[in-house]
């Protein structure tokens, strides 16, 4: 049997999907929900203990108390300013350890990650339990990417990797050259919503999704779903790229659908391009 997981969730409905593995595998499981962040309507008839964001100190005592092995972190969790975390002692030492780069989300991570398995716990990446969520190389669904989407995406393929070592952001939008948005602390819903405000007459904007050069990928993957395709809609994008096998695309075969019957395409880029 593998070892029992413990799953820490965020928004959206990835906790579910990885619990739901779980239970079909009769693996051992538990459920760390982050308050304000995690649905509770989602994981409702899990079992389940509940943790502010800054009391890791209890969500640790909790990971020894269920005798968990491993543990994966799922869906996106909205960025508080350092006041609202109230961090305890343990989230503190994170927070030093972390230094400046506590300010970007990386750097937090990877100092997350280090707490934890010093603790002897496993930190596992979410492709580990649900491997058909990364899509593969090439056009995803039966729109294509014309010429001028195509170097929209180059464009943003390029800024994204220069801001990378300030570690900002995972997401760009651009209109035929123009910048409408980068992803800051609001995430990737709100980047699209306000960048709808923005776009200019013409082919729509692009969706350009990637993970930070060198970034763990264990954590925090670039994440889309059929919410995202629907704000893309919206907001009179013409499209998405993300990275093949660096990004989750969940409710893969539905939001491909969703893509097609909207006009959008979904565009899976090489790692290396």
């Amino acid at each position: 049997m593998k070892p029992k997981l413990g799953i820490v969730a965020g928004g959206g409905l990835l906790p579910r999907l990885v619990a739901e593995t779980c239970i079909k595998e009769k693996r051992p499981y538990h459920i760390l929900g982050i308050k304000d962040h995690a649905d509770p309507k989602e994981l409702k008839g899990h079992p389940i203990d509940w943790c502010r964001l800054g009391a890791a100190g209890k969500a640790i005592d909790l990971m020894h108390r269920h005798q968990i092995k491993e543990i994966v972190m799922t869906g996106p969790v909205r960025r508080p300013s350092l006041a609202a975390i109230r961090p305890d002692a343990k989230a503190l030492k994170v927070l030093l350890q972390a230094g400046s780069k506590a300010f970007g989300d990386d750097g937090i991570l990877v100092a997350v990650i280090d707490v934890i398995e010093r603790e002897g716990v496993k930190v596992v990446g979410v492709e580990t339990i649900l491997p058909c969520l990364k899509p593969s190389e090439g056009v995803l669904g039966i729109h294509k990417p014309n010429q001028r989407s195509q170097c929209d995406i180059e464009r943003g393929q390029n800024i994204l990797a220069a801001l990378s070592p300030f570690d900002i952001g995972q997401s760009i939008i651009i209109q035929q050259g123009m910048v409408l948005g980068i992803e800051a602390a609001e995430g990737t819903d709100m980047l699209i919503k306000r960048s709808g405000l923005l776009r200019g007459d013409g082919i729509g904007g692009v969706l350009v999704k990637l993970p930070k050069i060198g970034q763990d990928e264990r954590v925090d993957l670039p994440t889309i779903g059929t919410k995202t395709v629907e704000l893309a809609n919206a907001a009179g994008l013409s499209g998405i790229a993300l990275q093949a096998g660096g990004a989750l695309l969940v409710e893969l075969n539905e939001t491909i659908s969703y893509a097609d019957k909207a006009g959008l395409f979904l565009i899976a880029l090489p790692k290396n391009s």
